[in-house]
């Protein structure tokens, strides 16, 4: 709540920014859930099947939004599907990773030591807080905030 007393989003734009589309264009399926060699290199270290998809799942979450699967209520079918047919693992494996939430902390843990991630920290924040003072001031418009820091991670994190 702000100090006025209201949402700085409504339930929808909160909505919006936490999930993923179950209706996601067939470029961001693509854009965002398409497994490079070395990602089916990395996904096929695993044994079980449902290793192996939460993993690939997790890694596809975070390129797409840099969230976690903690952090996520659902994942859609058509992403389920599109990963499912690229690692050769049934989509319903995907339940049964989902329950074990101790090997999914152990494979965001790998996946951000492989692939160089970083977590958000105080020094990221301060970044951000000063390259967002200049927009805040000319805008209140926290949609289009959110949008431009959005960007900005995004193009600091390609």
């Amino acid at each position: 709540m702000t100090r006025r007393g209201r949402d700085l989003l409504t339930s929808a734009e909160r909505i919006h920014y936490t999930s993923i589309p179950s209706n996601m264009s067939e470029h961001m399926l693509v854009t965002y859930f398409t497994m490079t060699l070395y990602d089916i290199e990395m996904i096929r270290k695993h044994r079980r099947d449902y290793n192996r998809i939460g993993f690939a799942v997790q890694l596809g979450v975070i390129r797409y939004c840099g969230w976690t699967l903690s952090q996520l209520n659902e994942i859609p079918d058509i992403v389920l599907e599109y990963i499912s047919g690229q690692i050769e693992v049934d989509k319903k494996e995907f339940i049964q990773y989902n329950k074990r939430e101790a090997t999914k902390n152990k494979h965001l843990e790998d996946i951000v030591k492989e692939y160089k991630y970083h977590y958000f920290n105080d020094y990221q924040y301060k970044k951000i807080i000063n390259f967002l003072y200049p927009h805040a001031m000319e805008s209140g418009n926290t949609i289009h905030l959110i949008d431009i820091t959005l960007e900005e991670l995004s193009v600091k994190s390609g």
